[in-house]
Order: C-alpha cells, then structure tokens, then sequence
C-alpha cells in the first residue's frame, strides 16, 4: 500500500462498512488521496468516484481466497486499474483498452454522454506506470479480440468500465464463462447510463444486479 504524507487542506475521514460477507472494514479517504497523488506524479488522474473506488477494494477483498485473475476492461489513464492494482496482493491483473478512445457509439448508447475518442490514453505511458506492479499485463486493441491471451485464463475479479452498450455486452459475454464460483462482475455507469444497464438487461435478463457506489452495478458469480 502507498505510503504518502498526509495531504494539506484535506479532511481524513473513515467509514465503516459491512461487506455481504459479513466483515466490517474500515477504509479512510487517504487511500483514495494517495493513489490521486500517485497518478498526478506522472500527469495522470483518477477519473472514479472515492465511494465507487471503495467497492472496487471491498469486492477484491471478498475475493481474495477465490481462485482466478483479476482484469479491467477500459483503463483510460488508469485511475480505477491503480485501485485494484493496489489491492490486489499476490493476483494476476489483466488491463485492456483500445488506447484510442472510445470506438463508435451504438444507436443503445446516450450520445450527450459520450463521443468517439473520448478517454484517449497514452498507450506506452500507462504500460510503463504499471510496471511499478508486480503481474501486470496491459493489453491495446478492441475488446474482446485484445483478450485472446487470456481466453484460457479464470477470473475472480472483473472491473468493466466500457462505457458503450456494446463494449458492456461483449465483455460481458467473454467473462462469464471464464468467472470462477464467488467470483464478481462490477461495472461503473451502470445506474447512470442506459447503454451499460441494458447490456447486463439483455445477458442476465432477471437475475439482480446489486447496485453498489455512486454508478455501479455488481453481480456474483453463483
């Protein structure tokens, strides 16, 4: 875990939560203001909510003892892959991004939300940020044909940040059946953006999706 000094001007607040398995965690604002200053060193931000990034920890931690990988589907610059790189211990991370912004938005997309190209990200730059992290592998190109490496590979932890209904579904699609039992399934924009929300609609039809954080939706691997 980052070791920082504490930030002048911030305030420094803990919250105690009880996760579904039962735990009560505290996780401090610090955490989040460190990995923002780690980012801001190499003129990079983190572009996810503090409440959004305290899920994405709690979700890791609940499946620290269920076999798989750990990956993320839309890095950008790589503010909510810096969350789970951090929390990740011993896992295998797995980040994938076109690196040239986001493709073509679909008819199921909210076009005052998004543009083709938007989050464009520095493909060489991001790769060497996360070479600081031990078992970090960054992947360009589309997804899923980026996660043809890992297409053998078991998952225990999945963080989609796609933005688009296609990009939401596909991922989807490629996951599932790779997602070990406990495993999780969390996507940011899904209480907010009606592309994202009809992607899991149309892959899980009834099943409850939980909806956790600011944005987000949650489903377990059962």
């Amino acid at each position: 875990m980052l070791s920082v000094p504490r930030m002048e001007g911030v305030r420094y607040v803990y919250d105690f939560r009880r996760t579904p398995c039962g735990k009560t965690k505290m996780i401090g604002d610090w955490w989040y203001w460190n990995i923002v200053s780690k980012l801001k060193e190499h003129s990079l931000s983190i572009g996810v909510a503090m409440e959004d990034c305290v899920r994405i920890i709690e979700a890791i931690e609940e499946v620290k003892n269920v076999p798989g990988d750990l990956a993320e589907v839309g890095v950008a610059e790589g503010g909510s892959a810096t969350v789970i790189c951090e929390a990740k211990k011993e896992k295998t991370v797995h980040l994938f991004d076109t690196f040239e912004g986001l493709p073509e938005l679909g008819e199921e997309d909210r076009a005052s939300s998004f543009i083709k190209g938007q989050y464009f990200a520095e493909y060489l730059k991001i790769k060497k940020f996360f070479k600081q992290y031990s078992n970090v592998y960054v992947y360009k190109g589309v997804f899923p044909n980026s996660g043809e490496p890992v297409k053998d590979n078991k998952f225990s932890f999945v963080h989609l940040d796609a933005d688009l209904y296609k990009s939401t579904y596909e991922s989807i699609q490629f996951f599932w059946p790779r997602m070990t039992q406990g495993g999780i399934i969390i996507s940011h924009d899904y209480q907010t953006e009606p592309g994202v929300k009809k992607a899991f609609t149309d892959f899980f039809g009834e099943t409850e999706i939980k909806t956790p954080g600011v944005s987000q939706g949650l489903i377990y691997k059962t």
